[in-house]
């Protein structure tokens, strides 16, 4: 289970390779000593070369969203991740919440011959993920930084799916 100082450091290195537009699962990517499913002091962790660390950051960022269920005034959502199942009880987010994060989250940029490059900054998912967190099940420490952008997402994406059932169809 993810959760001591390392893997607080680990989400720091997630939002600073994305931000500089480096891919987590890319070789060559340093793992250091994380472990699939937990973080190991450093005597007890197994060297990695850039390949087997590649694997494992990408099995890490897996997760799965299975349930998005309102609860009273807030969303339970409800996560698969390596090594179970995981859920958060988060607050609705307000109007300024959801813009905030969609105009901080993700960025387009044009590139020459007709490319584009989107760059992904989990930081506002981490911060507005912080904000909203009432309580979170299945973690003996910090939610990895993937997860917390997953949760966030599926509950913005949730409550837009509310709005569009409430919709007047005129």
């Amino acid at each position: 289970r993810p959760g001591s100082q390392s893997c607080s450091r680990r989400s720091a290195q997630w939002i600073r390779n994305r931000r500089e537009g480096r891919s987590g699962h890319s070789p060559g990517v340093s793992l250091g000593r994380w472990t699939p499913g937990t973080c190991l002091p450093e005597e007890n962790a197994a060297e990695v070369d850039a390949f087997e660390a590649s694997r494992i950051i990408e099995q890490l960022s897996q997760a799965d969203v299975d349930d998005v269920v309102q609860v009273g005034d807030a969303l339970r959502v409800t996560l698969r991740v390596l090594g179970g199942t995981v859920s958060f009880v988060l607050r609705m987010p307000s109007a300024r919440d959801v813009f905030e994060y969609r105009r901080s989250f993700a960025r387009v940029l044009d590139l020459p011959y007709n490319r584009q490059e989107l760059i992904v900054n989990l930081a506002p998912a981490g911060a507005l993920f912080k904000k909203l967190l009432e309580s979170s099940e299945g973690y003996s420490g910090d939610v990895p930084i993937i997860h917390q952008a997953v949760a966030v997402k599926a509950a913005i994406d949730a409550l837009d799916g509310t709005f569009q059932e409430t919709g007047d169809p005129n």
